[in-house]
């Protein structure tokens, strides 16, 4: 009997081997009833708990992820309150020692300088050396400020005028140093500041926080990152090595980390041209007299006029020092500073339309930046200047300017001591219609002083 048990067995086992895999296991369960089929429903159930909770982790992640993006992108200063107020602010204490009876005197004086049409302007833009231009222009802005926005843009318009008319060679125009350029930087400050913080405070702020990151990891690590590979490609943007002065980079290194710079350059020019529409109407109409008037003289120089107001003396500066135009609370950190001169730079050679290979070594894929959009930039320069709004809708942003009464007379003192001590260089029509309302000596300051 157990011969022929075991007989049976093999033979069973041989006819299995021969059969389908699938026919095996059928085979198998029919021969042994215990053996259950594998249940689906736990599978299922198994399969929908664990991709509910990857999905709970993945958006977990993508929270966590635009949390970290919301608070890198946050400014690390709130907006001010009063935009126009901040430059002012900073020539509104009270300085100069002087009497009731002797700011009734300037009253006249101050009727002279803002007489309609400014007469005496040719006279009195010979007079300021060097030195003088700078406080010139800005207090006789305020004090046409003082007045309203319209006077202020005629004031400036005036001393532009008298400028192109001077210049003989269109390359050295608002080149340097003049009471006109002067007189727009303040202008173009107190105006101007809410589109600089709308536009730059964001990619400022995002370098200022690389920059600290970066100096925290150089003081942890200050002998390998002195001796590192100067071909080294940083994972941020802020190690780029930028010294004040490209001329002295390392070519190989710079090629390394152009793409970081590129990155940067795209991002700020992006947001000039998006934000064009909130940039002031009063500077938009100064930059679109000032072309105008330009290309009476110079045709082939309007657009480059556009982007010296615009760029050189309005955006420029604002990146190089964000701290002197509320962007920052201070100057930045050093990292950020060498990123930020050189952003500077190559947008100075996108206005000015030449290649920033051109005087800094290792910057031939700047250059390409450059080119690209050229075009681009005359089209935004049309953006800013095709601008005709109503009179109604200037009104509408209201015309007065809050000048506060400690800045207003500050403004007119100043102009007094500066027409007393200068006396002798004013013309005698200046001294017929203004002699009476100055003083032979300068009224004295109290123990701080206004530059």
């Amino acid at each position: 009997d157990f011969t022929d048990e075991e007989t049976s067995v093999n033979q069973n086992s041989s006819i299995i081997s021969g059969l389908p895999t699938s026919n095996r296991e059928t085979f198998a369960i029919a021969e042994n009833p215990s053996v259950q089929s594998t249940p689906i429903i736990p599978i299922i159930v198994g399969a929908v708990v664990g991709g509910v909770l990857l999905l709970v982790i993945l958006v977990l992640l993508a929270i966590l992820i635009l949390k970290r993006k919301k608070k890198d992108d946050a400014p690390l200063l709130n907006p001010p309150e009063d935009f126009e107020m901040v430059i002012i602010s900073r020539d509104a204490e009270p300085t100069f020692n002087v009497t009731k009876t002797q700011m009734n005197n300037m009253k006249g004086l101050e009727d002279e300088l803002l007489r309609e049409g400014f007469p005496h302007a040719e006279d009195l833009n010979r007079v300021p050396g060097a030195g003088e231009m700078e406080s010139f222009g800005k207090f006789y802005v305020y004090l046409a400020f003082s007045k309203d926005r319209f006077t202020a843009r005629d004031l400036l318009q005036i001393y532009l005028r008298m400028e192109v008319d001077k210049t003989k060679q269109e390359t050295t125009l608002f080149r340097t140093t003049s009471n006109s350029t002067q007189m727009y930087t303040i202008y173009a400050k107190v105006l101007g500041l809410e589109f600089l913080w709308n536009t730059l405070a964001s990619p400022i702020h995002q370098i200022i926080r690389a920059g600290e990151q970066e100096m925290l990891r150089s003081e942890a690590n200050e002998d390998s990152i002195t001796h590192r590979s100067k071909n080294a490609n940083l994972s941020s943007f802020i190690g780029l090595e930028i010294d004040s002065d490209p001329h002295e980079e390392d070519p190989e290194f710079m090629e390394a980390n152009m793409y970081q710079l590129l990155s940067i350059l795209s991002k700020i020019f992006a947001r000039i041209r998006k934000n064009i529409p909130l940039l002031s109407p009063w500077i938009r109409l100064a930059i679109r007299d000032t072309r105008a008037y330009v290309s009476k003289k110079f045709p082939s120089s309007d657009s480059k006029v556009v982007g010296s107001f615009l760029f050189l003396r309005y955006i420029v500066p604002a990146i190089t020092s964000p701290q002197l135009y509320g962007i920052t609370s201070e100057a930045p950190n050093e990292h950020a500073q060498r990123i930020l001169i050189l952003v500077s730079k190559v947008l100075q050679n996108l206005a000015n339309e030449t290649m920033p290979s051109a005087k800094m070594e290792g910057m031939q894929k700047m250059d390409q930046f450059v080119a690209d959009n050229i075009p681009i930039l005359h089209t935004m320069y049309d953006a800013v200047t095709n601008y005709h709004p109503s009179e109604e809708d200037l009104l509408n942003g209201g015309s007065a300017l809050n000048l506060p009464d400690s800045c207003h007379e500050n403004s007119i003192v100043w102009l007094h001591n500066f027409f007393s001590r200068n006396r002798s260089k004013l013309s005698a029509a200046t001294l017929t219609d203004m002699g009476e309302f100055i003083l032979p000596s300068e009224i004295s300051k109290k123990n701080n002083k206004l530059e």
